[in-house]
């Protein structure tokens, strides 16, 4: 299947309010200060980052809404893509 044809035709389609694009933000927030403190602290993160989570809350409450596709292809989707740093990253190596 080429590249056109995938992107014509999504296995996946959502559709969503500003208000729940930011409890996705606002949670993904949390657990990165979260993340941050530990690692600060000299611990490792523990668990699943939480987007994930309250995407699929967010879909089964209905506040995100699947056009196409099911809530497991939707969270597999997103689950593609990685964190935001908690830091800015080196540059340089001094």
């Amino acid at each position: 299947m080429g590249m056109l044809s995938q992107l014509s035709n999504p296995q996946v389609v959502i559709q969503m309010t500003r208000s729940a694009l930011r409890n996705l933000l606002v949670a993904e927030n949390v657990h990165l200060k979260n993340k941050f403190d530990r690692e600060q602290n000299g611990e490792k993160p523990v668990g699943d980052p939480p987007f994930l989570a309250a995407l699929k809350q967010a879909i089964e409450k209905g506040e995100i809404k699947l056009l196409k596709g099911t809530v497991d292809q939707a969270v597999a989707f997103f689950g593609n893509f990685d964190e935001r740093l908690s830091y800015a990253p080196f540059l340089t190596v001094r």
